[in-house]
This record gives C-alpha cells, sequence and structure tokens, in this order.
C-alpha cells in the first residue's frame, strides 16, 4: 500500500481540526467523518488519520484537552507504528506518512512514563511554591538582617550605663 504524502497529512489534519466535512487530497476527495466522539479520515484502506481522544488519561490526551491538535495516523496494530502530527507539524512519520518536505519536528526522546509523571510533578510545586512566595509580602533583607542580630548599640550602652542597685 502507499504512503500518505506530507502533504495530504497535513491537509487531513487541518481537516480534522476544523468544521470542514470533506478533505481535498492529492489522493483524491475524502469525508471527514465522526467515530467514537472523535474526527477521522479514512485516507486509504489501511492508513486512517484520526484526532487525539481526549477521555483517554494519556500525557496526550491532556495536550488535547488543553487545545493542542493531534492528528494521529494509523496503520498496523501497534502505536509504535502510528505517526504524528501535533500543531501542523510532523513529529512521528510511523508505516503511514511517507518522507518528504514538510516540516518535521526532532525525534522525541522516550521516557519512561513515572519519570514523565515526577517531572510534571515537580513543575507543578515549583510553579506553586512561586506562587506562594508572590503572594506572601517580602520583608526587606535588611530588616530581617537587623531583627536576628543583637539591640542596636544606643540600647545596649543605655543597659550597661543604668545604675545597680
Amino acid at each position: 500500500m502507499a504512503l500518505i504524502s506530507p502533504a495530504d497529512a497535513l491537509a487531513a489534519h487541518n481537516a480534522i481540526h476544523s468544521e470542514v466535512g470533506e478533505v481535498k487530497l492529492s489522493i483524491g476527495n475524502k469525508k471527514v467523518e465522526k467515530k467514537n466522539g472523535m474526527r477521522c479520515v479514512q485516507l486509504t484502506a489501511d492508513i486512517k488519520a484520526m484526532e487525539q481522544n481526549k477521555s483517554k488519561s494519556s500525557a496526550w490526551a491532556k495536550q488535547a484537552k488543553e487545545g493542542a491538535k493531534i492528528t494521529w495516523f494509523l496503520k498496523g496494530p501497534s502505536h509504535h507504528h502510528w505517526g504524528r502530527i501535533v500543531e501542523g507539524v510532523i513529529e512521528a512519520r510511523g508505516k503511514a506518512l511517507a518522507e518528504g518536505d514538510a516540516p518535521a519536528a526532532p525525534a522525541a526522546k522516550k521516557r519512561p512514563a513515572a519519570a514523565a509523571l515526577v517531572e510534571t510533578e515537580d513543575a507543578e510545586d515549583a510553579e506553586m511554591e512561586d506562587a506562594e512566595e508572590e503572594a506572601a509580602p517580602a520583608e526587606p533583607p535588611a530588616k530581617k538582617a537587623k531583627a536576628k542580630a543583637a539591640p542596636p548599640p544606643a540600647a545596649a550602652a543605655a543597659a550597661s550605663a543604668a545604675p545597680a542597685t
């Protein structure tokens, strides 16, 4: 089977993330349909372009919920074979997208899911700490230093000059 050209992949991606009902491709006009709540285009007998399922719990779904336009190009039984376009940039060609002159993003580094979760939690904690620091009134550093230091010399001199009875 033929692969999908980068130009056709980008046209399908744009159609999926708009309100059009049909997309004109070099391989012919294709209907944009809705299946299981997601917009998709059947490009060939074995390649389908489909928007990211926002009801999933993956990092991709989270990005889509936040407004990112993510399209998967499904071919084969495994997601390792799928192509992916995010925000109009081909990030992965998989077994569905042909090489070509469309802009491609650098390959994403794979990380263990736990590491990504810890990194996200650390970033969220840092953001919360920053927000707390911004919300709390800050004392100038000089006042903090004086409060921790010995009493001013005038008060110490007055205390020592007082007659003992």
